[in-house]
């Protein structure tokens, strides 16, 4: 009669492996249709907020203050950050970094396509950068970072010191006005 012991042990790491390999693949696809599902709508809506209300860059009043589309971007942000906060800082880091991306992407791209601007639209232009550099922050990356850098690139450097000054205006009183939006994504997870 033959034991138990007597027949060849079968090793599970095969199966093991194939198991973990197939949750990783599965994985990926459902995050990446869920970044479809949270990315798409915002960037959808950066070009048409940018230009509403025929906005044009070469005939750009003195900027007051950042331009509606980045508190949209910002809000935006601040409702996928809550969706996912539940489910732990990994995802919520994992999620966001990669709609910054996106975001940061499509505002390089449409910056680049700007034709003409006036030193104005200039000034603007710098103040929403910044604004959108300060609220996204924790979530930059290496790639958000070189897209903006790039957003950057067809504009005027500031040579005014009262232009400098009224970028830094602008952008501390988003910081204030927003700092509730920005406040979220400094807040540590449950």
């Amino acid at each position: 009669m033959a034991c138990f012991s007597d027949l060849p042990h079968l090793s599970l790491e095969k199966p093991l492996d194939e198991a973990k390999s197939m949750y990783s693949v599965l994985d990926q696809k459902l995050f990446d249709a869920y970044m479809e599902l949270k990315c798409e709508p915002i960037i959808a809506i950066i070009e048409p907020n940018m230009y509403a209300g025929k906005f044009d860059w070469a005939k750009c009043v003195r900027p007051t203050g950042t331009r509606n589309y980045i508190k949209e971007i910002l809000h935006s942000a601040v409702c996928v950050h809550a969706e996912v906060s539940r489910i732990g800082e990994e995802f919520v880091a994992r999620v966001m970094v990669k709609l910054v991306e996106a975001v940061c992407e499509e505002v390089n791209r449409l910056y680049c396509c700007i034709q003409r601007m006036n030193s104005n639209g200039c000034v603007q232009a710098w103040v929403d950068i910044k604004c959108i550099e300060v609220s996204l922050k924790p979530f930059m990356t290496e790639a958000s970072t070189a897209n903006m850098q790039e957003a950057v690139k067809p504009l005027l450097v500031l040579e005014k010191e009262k232009d400098q000054e009224l970028v830094t205006s602008c952008v501390a009183q988003f910081t204030s006005n927003m700092r509730r939006h920005i406040q979220c994504f400094e807040a540590k997870t449950p």
